[in-house]
């Protein structure tokens, strides 16, 4: 058992050493348990600081010292982001600065992360994702999946979403994609583990502002996604007027609505409008008004937005097919989760089974072993650098290898869960493992 202290002498938590193999793990955990970022833990042993690789399996006591990060600090972090200076930035990370810390810069308040996405700079992105930045803010949204939607920066968008926006609330980031148009991005936002993450909310307003601003392929993409409102819901009336009020502010609803606003002045003006004996002067009269009524008519009818509204009819008569539960998350009728796994301190990345054993990597470097039958934690593997991004096993010879950030592939034997070997080589990340046992030489 490992037993955290602070300088004071509260103890703060006591650990099973086999959850916590490293320094590194440690922090995490404390993370999870006290809210502290891993980056301003410093883990004290014998009047020495532990390096994060530093392995905890013969010692039973440690100190905890957290460290204060200035308004300035952040500030200057925030701005080397910005600057998309890599020198800066990769300089402040070394000295263990917490890549998540908000700061205010330019009026605004913004977390690094957010900054680099509104920017586009991919490699920023990269950079604070390897350091362990994380795409929430203070209000439990995606402010930097929304700020790259919004702007409609693709790549980067992919790497918030391949580093976790699949489990995190995505509205902001489809209303935004949806108000500016970026239909490839919606696109992605939809098809990235499905509709059922968005709420009934966020997929309402998403709903009207694809209407208020008639683009007819982000609507179809939205109605297409299976994830249809209630038939009474009033997200239905909100998107057929936001569509006439988007055709109304059209230019040439505008000179049409001029045009017939002239022909009422005209009316009036001309002496048509009071009463008069003569007949011709009467029917003159008459048929001047039923040219300013029918254009009247007319201009309303050139108001409705037809395909629109074609659009939002036919998916509202049949919106009686997709349920709504209780949380307010849209949801097919037929699913249902069964059990929940946890014990990750990271978003899961990647899965790999064999027989009755599941394996799951993740975005805090660990391997988890899980038993499918009795639904339970049998262990961890730990040893990756990086986020564990894919795996594939063999039954035949009994190996598992998996892939990571950290630019390495590890092999693990199934029967003692152990790392045999580390292959070196690539100079990025690991995306996809294939093995094939048929080859002579057993490349892959």
């Amino acid at each position: 058992m490992l037993h955290v202290w602070r300088p004071s002498g509260e103890q703060v938590a006591s650990i099973p050493t086999r959850k916590v193999g490293r320094v590194h793990d440690l922090k995490q955990h404390l993370d999870t348990l006290l809210g502290v970022p891993r980056f301003r833990q410093r883990i004290v042993h014998e009047d020495a600081v532990l390096d994060d690789d530093a392995q905890l399996a013969s010692i039973t006591d440690v100190q905890l010292v957290v460290l204060h990060i200035s308004e300035r600090d952040a500030k200057y972090f925030l701005k080397a982001v910005s600057g998309n200076s890599h020198v800066h930035v990769v300089e402040m990370l070394q000295k263990q600065h917490d890549p998540n810390l908000a700061a205010h810069y330019w009026g605004r308040h913004l977390t690094p992360l957010q900054a680099a996405a509104e920017a586009g700079y991919v490699s920023m992105v990269m950079l604070l994702l390897e350091s362990g930045a994380h795409d929430v803010s203070d209000s439990g949204e995606q402010v930097a999946l929304a700020a790259a939607s919004r702007a409609g920066h693709r790549e980067v968008v992919s790497l918030l979403l391949e580093a976790g926006g699949d489990r995190a609330d995505r509205d902001c980031a489809l209303q935004a994609a949806t108000e500016a148009g970026h239909a490839q991005i919606v696109r992605m936002l939809l098809e990235r583990g499905g509709v059922y993450d968005l709420t009934t909310r966020g997929y309402r307003e998403s709903l009207v502002a694809a209407s208020s601003t008639l683009n007819e392929q982000i609507l179809s993409l939205l109605l297409e996604a299976h994830g249809r409102l209630g038939f009474f819901d009033r997200g239905w009336t909100r998107a057929v007027l936001g569509g006439v009020v988007a055709r109304c502010r059209s230019s040439s609803f505008c000179i049409f609505g001029a045009f017939l606003a002239g022909l009422w002045l005209f009316f009036l003006i001309s002496g048509y409008a009071s009463p008069t004996k003569d007949e011709r002067a009467r029917e003159d009269r008459e048929a001047v008004a039923t040219v300013c009524i029918a254009c009247t008519i007319m201009l309303l009818l050139f108001a409705i937005p037809y395909k629109i509204l074609s659009l939002l009819l036919v998916s509202w008569a049949v919106s009686g097919d997709v349920q709504v539960n209780p949380t307010g998350k849209v949801s097919a009728p037929d699913e249902h989760c069964v059990h929940i796994l946890a014990g990750h301190n990271g978003f899961v990345l990647s899965l790999c089974t064999v027989g009755d054993v599941l394996f799951t990597g993740s975005q805090d470097c660990n391997i988890m072993i899980w038993d499918l039958n009795n639904l339970q934690y049998i262990g961890t593997l730990p040893g990756h650098r990086g986020f564990v991004k894919c795996m594939v096993a063999t039954l035949g010879r009994k190996l598992l290898c998996s892939g990571s950030q950290d630019k390495t592939i590890k092999v693990w034997s199934l029967e003692t869960f152990s790392s045999t070997k580390t292959l070196y080589g690539h100079t990025s990340e690991v995306n996809s493992l294939t093995l094939m046992d048929g080859a002579p030489d057993s490349s892959s």
